[in-house]
């Protein structure tokens, strides 16, 4: 239960497991050699690349991002998650979309795609602007030797 709890799977107040939170945890990955592992592949991360090009050449963040999300989900956004997307966006509909607010608000529109972000994810230099890369992967080492040690 410790292990779950670490990757963001569980927290006490749900009673059930967060699926890509486990899913895309180093516990489904096969650690072949140092540098790299080979892992269960993200489907938040294709909604992330289409999000990403949209914004990337739409000056209005909030439509663009609206639009993709729409096309992606086959149905239109619902209201309140349209409007928590809104509080999200800065002067001029701009929104970050690598922070962990929009991390969030991708957790609530693909619950079964996108892992709910954790807190410790986002502690670096940046706040919570950007995950810290660095710690991210310093502790996904850390749990995986835990894993192995007989």
């Amino acid at each position: 239960m410790d292990y779950l709890r670490e990757l963001g799977a569980v927290d006490g107040s749900e009673p059930y497991v967060l699926m890509p939170n486990y899913m895309l945890g180093p516990s489904n990955c096969d650690g072949t050699t140092s540098f790299y592992d080979l892992c269960c592949p993200s489907t938040c991360e294709v909604h992330k690349g289409h999000l990403e090009r949209a914004v990337m050449s739409a000056t209005d963040h909030l439509s663009a991002i609206s639009s993709v999300v729409q096309e992606r989900l086959g149905a239109e956004v619902p209201a309140p998650m349209q409007q928590q997307l809104q509080e999200l966006s800065k002067d001029g509909g701009q929104i970050l979309i690598h922070g962990r607010a929009f991390a969030d608000w991708l957790h609530k529109v693909f619950p079964r795609d996108c892992p709910r972000p954790r807190a410790a994810d986002f502690q670096g230099m940046a706040g919570d602007i950007v995950p810290d890369a660095n710690a991210e992967f310093q502790h996904v080492t850390d749990l995986k030797q835990d894993l192995f040690e007989w």
